[in-house]
């Protein structure tokens, strides 16, 4: 009765439920806290890239069907990206009302709102945690699916190579010009406008490395205006010009997209352009050729009349502009 109920006030709609996925107040995961991704939707399934010379911008987009802009420059090359469809899928049932009807309660559809509710916020994390691995692909240049394939090489997109990427830091060295050296090659890659800031983000082995460095130390305490060390530096210290942070992201099935030759990854921020992410509209017949939303759901009827089935979906295309401003570090540890 309860679901039947629903159906007929127009809970299970898919705009009524794309609304609420939407509103749901999902956890933030690091790469979403530092908003480091411009997020935007699009009416297609795919965007753009020019690269010109060592320059990188997004192409306008245009309906589907519609004509693109000329290639009339030899040295013109346009690289496209598809979005990435993410599917996850979910059901209401008829028991899940019955189960956990409040005592005393007497609204039928605020228990069953109370279900939906639920059913979305899991749908939900599940899609922003996919979403912040994709992302994290972006930033080490190569985007991996859940079961270890390429979904895209940035590097083989843009025809760039993987080493020109890198730095190496020395701990047996002076760190201040190697670390100096890693910001000036973010910087020679950056056209136009710079970052304001800089985020390295540190396995914890390479983080042990800075904590023996006496200078590290010194501007932790500073920076907590002189505290003794009774809190977790892990959590970031700012040292030459930087901001240094533990990377401490746990992922389901231990699927970490940082690759395990690095130690940390300096990523720039504040520049505008560098991190995209466009999200393609849903695949369903009210929402193709619309402008897209981060998150979609939709439903229809089980068998039997026994609940509702939800799917909920994003189609995002995660993409760094320009990989080699994004400067991967790999280091020689400190010998006694």
């Amino acid at each position: 009765m309860e679901v039947q109920a629903a159906l007929e006030s127009g809970k299970f709609t898919i705009t009524e439920l794309t609304a609420a996925i939407n509103e749901v107040d999902a956890p933030k995961t690091r790469l979403a806290e530092l908003k480091l991704f411009e997020e935007k939707g699009i009416a297609t399934t795919d965007v753009d890239i020019e690269y010109k010379d060592g320059q990188i911008q997004l192409v306008q987009d245009v309906p589907r069907g519609a004509d693109g802009q000329p290639l009339d420059d030899p040295n013109r090359k346009i690289v496209s990206f598809k979005a990435v469809h993410l599917p996850v899928l979910a059901a209401v049932f008829a028991d899940d009302i019955q189960n956990t009807r409040a005592f005393g309660q007497t609204d039928e559809l605020e228990t069953l709102q109370t279900v939906i509710n639920e059913k979305l916020e899991i749908s939900r994390s599940s899609l922003d945690i996919t979403i912040e691995y994709l992302r994290f692909g972006a930033v080490f240049g190569k985007v991996l699916g859940k079961n270890g394939s390429v979904i895209v090489d940035l590097f083989d997109k843009f025809s760039i190579k993987k080493a020109d990427g890198e730095n190496t830091i020395d701990f047996n060295k002076p760190l201040a010009t190697q670390l100096l050296n890693v910001k000036r090659s973010s910087e020679k890659y950056q056209k136009g406008m710079k970052a304001t800031a800089y985020v390295n983000l540190c396995r914890p082995e390479f983080f042990d490395q800075l904590l023996e460095n006496p200078d590290f130390v010194k501007a932790f305490e500073r920076q907590n205006n002189g505290a003794q060390l009774r809190e977790d530096m892990r959590s970031g210290v700012y040292w030459q010009g930087q901001w240094w942070e533990e990377y401490n992201e746990s992922w389901p099935n231990d699927k970490d997209p940082m690759p395990a030759e690095y130690g940390a990854v300096c990523i720039p921020i504040g520049k505008r352009n560098l991190f995209l992410t466009r999200f393609a509209p849903a695949d369903y017949n009210a929402t193709v050729n619309t402008i897209g939303l981060p998150y979609y759901t939709n439903s229809e009827p089980k068998k039997m009349d026994k609940g509702v089935d939800l799917e909920s979906q994003s189609n995002p295309i995660n993409v760094c502009t320009s990989p080699l401003a994004v400067r991967r570090i790999k280091f020689t540890p400190k010998t006694t």
